[in-house]
């Protein structure tokens, strides 16, 4: 019974060990996920009661201790061996991870609790060491152990966080053996899509060159395997027929200015087109901090073809199938007949200049406009591309109507 007792001790104690970045414990019969109703899991148990244990616990095997022991180990030096801690220890810190001031056996007492980060290893070095032990996992499945089980979810279009589920006693009632509790617990996740839309002013995608228009891109911080060789992100946004303008570009995650804690590179492509990458590798830590969190990054461009195409993607670890977002934003094109007084016979070589009122200027008297009143007047190159507005009609490009009395600007 004293054994007994210090197994429900611990029980209590353990229970607390709630809500870490990186796992979640719940007192639970049944191993059940929320937040995942698409997802698959499979299951590995890694603690158990062993009431001749100092805590009242034990893993399961040396591969399941060495997979904890290894993550909470102090961190030293490059070269040097970590601090060695015991079994019992490492389920101390965890003890002490959910109820910092849990009573436990004096060589214990002092340990020191689990970080998310550390528990998030620990989780992460179970899959790496042992995942063909794993076993297929029906969400909501009872289970006749206490303990600590591991648990793998995976859904396409979806990073997952490595989660662990507690399984607890009840109360004893009447002497009897306590029947095990449970509680559900949601899981943690990142979609892998990536999304770019017009904003300000090109919102209806119709826009002139020379026009400066506003873009958004918008993903999710992934969820990164602590154990990952390579642990990366980044966003690649390629810009055909306009130019970025780095300095009104902005990052934000989770709805912090981020900006100047990433990476930033543009490259002009051989084609009319230009690719920045934004590299979050600085941004990336063992306890997933910003795992999930909404990554929103805007910036200006400026119209420089008839035709404006923006293609953005994203990839980094544990990041598959994603696919990219497009945007297409178009400009205007006027064709122009000069008729003879008949009103049917059209004229070759007729001269017309393009204007439009400036920024400010209202235009309710159409039919008598003043020249340089108030105007800019187009410029174009030899193929009648817009180049520019000018504000003198003497520096603007006159355009001719061609054999059938027509002629057509473009990116107007």
């Amino acid at each position: 019974m004293k054994r007994m007792k210090k197994i429900l001790a611990m029980v209590m104690a353990m229970a607390m060990v709630l809500g870490l970045s990186l796992t979640t414990f719940a007192t639970g019969a049944t191993l059940t996920v929320t937040n995942a109703e698409k997802a698959t899991f499979k299951k590995l148990q890694v603690i158990v009661a062993d009431p001749t244990t100092a805590t009242g616990w034990a893993f399961t095997s040396e591969t399941a201790a060495a997979a904890y022991v290894s993550a909470f180990s102090s961190e030293v030096e490059v070269g040097e061996m970590p601090v060695a801690m015991s079994d019992q220890e490492a389920i101390a810190m965890l003890i002490k991870a959910g109820k910092a001031d849990a009573k436990l056996n004096s060589e214990l007492a002092d340990v020191e609790p689990a970080t998310a980060a550390q528990i998030g290893k620990a989780l992460s070095n179970v899959w790496a060491l042992l995942s063909a032990e794993f076993k297929d996992m029906e969400n909501g499945e009872e289970v006749t152990s206490a303990g600590i089980y591991v648990i793998k979810g995976e859904e396409e279009g979806y990073t997952y966080n490595n989660m662990a589920i507690y399984v607890g006693f009840g109360p004893v009632d009447g002497g009897n053996y306590p029947t095990l509790t449970s509680e559900p617990i949601a899981a943690k996740k990142s979609p892998n899509t990536i999304t770019k839309e017009n904003v300000g002013d090109a919102e209806d995608n119709a826009v002139a060159i020379g026009d400066v228009v506003e873009f958004k891109v918008t993903s999710n911080f992934p969820f990164i395997d602590p154990n990952a060789e390579e642990a990366f992100y980044v966003i690649s946004d390629t810009l055909t027929g306009a130019t970025f303008n780095m300095a009104t570009v902005k990052v934000t995650i989770g709805g912090v200015d981020r900006t100047s804690d990433v990476q930033m590179l543009m490259t002009p492509n051989f084609t009319d087109s230009e690719t920045l990458e934004i590299n979050f590798n600085g941004l990336i830590d063992v306890a997933n901090s910003l795992a999930s969190q909404e990554v929103v990054v805007t910036y200006s461009a400026t119209v420089t073809e008839v035709s404006v195409n923006n293609t953005v993607s994203h990839t980094g670890t544990g990041i598959e199938g994603s696919v990219p977002g497009e945007t297409n934003i178009y400009t205007g094109s006027i064709t122009m007949t000069k008729y003879a007084e008949d009103g049917t016979t059209t004229l070759e070589g007729a001269e017309f200049v393009v204007a439009r009122p400036a920024v400010g200027r209202v235009d309710d008297d159409i039919d008598n406009i003043q020249v340089n009143d108030g105007y800019e007047y187009a410029t174009f190159d030899s193929d009648n591309k817009l180049t520019g507005w000018v504000n003198d009609i003497d520096n603007a490009t006159p355009v001719k109507t061609g054999v059938d009395g027509k002629v057509t600007v473009n990116g107007v």
